[in-house]
């Protein structure tokens, strides 16, 4: 099934180095043949980061593993060890920094440090950062971001969250802004949970400004200098859940164990929580991640769950560009100068990273 893309102004033409994504203007692309596809084996992927061109750090927030990828030869290995010591780490997260000049920061929750990664694949000792803050981004200055959720009374979670910001230099904590990113469904707070409910992503760019996207309402805007831009509406079906998709999600939740508290005294399970299904589908999960390529657009991954390959909308400062289509399974890792990663599943779920063109949107 191929969704119809409505652009904001001109219609969109894409154009792709080095591989030419053909088909008419609105419908979804191919990323075409990859520039790059090594053969090293992976269990999850969470992120890919450029260390420097031609050498990626891969993080498995799985088996808490990092490895370095050469794209030319091929070669991989392990950076760093699991541990405590001052060139140590204990567990990856689903984020990693940008570092000034090269390289990349690794984000150690459990130990609230930052492992540095040099350019030549090396490591250096760890910094350490407020142990209140969650980090999940950062500028081109040096500045860390992180989400803090709130509460209201008697300790409920709210919808609310804000973006803070740490420069490591001054040591100072600042809060930026508090938007509604829909949390409070993430707890059930003695009743039913939702399933795909509305929710918000953010990603920052370089100059540190704040770009977020709701689900639904579907749309974008850009916390700058203190100052929201106006919102900009992005198409999206805004269609009910089908019967066949409801039935479908039920059984894979009911598929995964009961998690929790709440068991009886002679050792029987919890309860499993009541869910709920939503009139009509948000344009993607919740936590989705934002990811910004090096042009400036924005990559989230739509939420469509009756399509087997995986589909993605392309934002751009004015609207929606256009949408990138990938085999089941696949999804975007990381960019770098030119190129968007992708990990991909073969017959066995075995994961490899892929290299392709970055499209230019014209």
């Amino acid at each position: 099934m191929i969704l119809r893309c409505h652009h904001l102004a001109l219609a969109s033409v894409l154009v792709a180095t080095p591989s030419l994504l053909a088909g008419q203007a609105g419908a979804a692309r191919s990323l075409g043949r990859p520039t790059h596809a090594p053969a090293a084996e992976f269990t999850s992927v969470a992120w890919v980061v450029e260390l420097r061109p031609g050498l990626l750090l891969v993080g498995d927030a799985t088996a808490h593993g990092l490895t370095s990828l050469d794209l030319a030869s091929g070669r991989s290995g392990s950076v760093a060890r699991s541990g405590s010591g001052p060139r140590e780490y204990r567990v990856i997260g689903e984020h990693v920094l940008p570092r000034p000049g090269g390289g990349a920061f690794v984000i150690d929750f459990v130990q609230r440090r930052l492992l540095p990664v040099l350019p030549d694949g090396s490591v250096a000792d760890v910094i350490p950062y407020p142990p209140q803050l969650l980090l999940q981004q950062a500028d081109a200055s040096g500045r860390w971001y992180a989400e803090i959720m709130r509460f209201g009374p008697n300790r409920a979670m709210s919808d609310s969250v804000s973006i803070v910001r740490w420069d490591p230099r001054s040591q100072r904590v600042d809060t930026l802004l508090t938007f509604d990113a829909g949390r409070s469904a993430m707890v059930s707070q003695g009743g039913p949970l939702p399933v795909w409910y509305a929710s918000a992503s953010w990603s920052v760019s370089p100059d540190g400004a704040i770009t977020v996207v709701r689900s639904a309402p579907y749309q974008m805007r850009t916390w700058r200098n203190g100052s929201w831009t106006a919102p900009v509406s992005l198409a999206w079906p805004n269609r009910a859940p089908s019967p066949a998709e409801i039935a479908a999600k039920r059984a894979e939740l009911a598929a995964q164990p009961v998690r929790g508290m709440g068991g009886g005294a002679d050792g029987t399970p919890p309860r499993r929580v009541e869910r709920t299904f939503p009139a009509r589908l948000p344009a993607f999960e919740a936590f989705t991640p934002l990811r910004r390529a090096p042009d400036g657009t924005f990559w989230v991954l739509r939420l469509e769950p009756s399509r087997k390959n995986a589909l993605y909308d392309v934002i751009g400062s004015t609207g929606l560009l256009g949408q990138v289509t990938l085999p089941a399974g696949s999804t975007v890792v990381g960019f770098g100068p030119g190129g968007v990663y992708v990990a991909e599943p073969d017959a066995d779920e075995v994961l490899r990273v892929r290299r392709y063109g970055l499209p230019v949107w014209l």
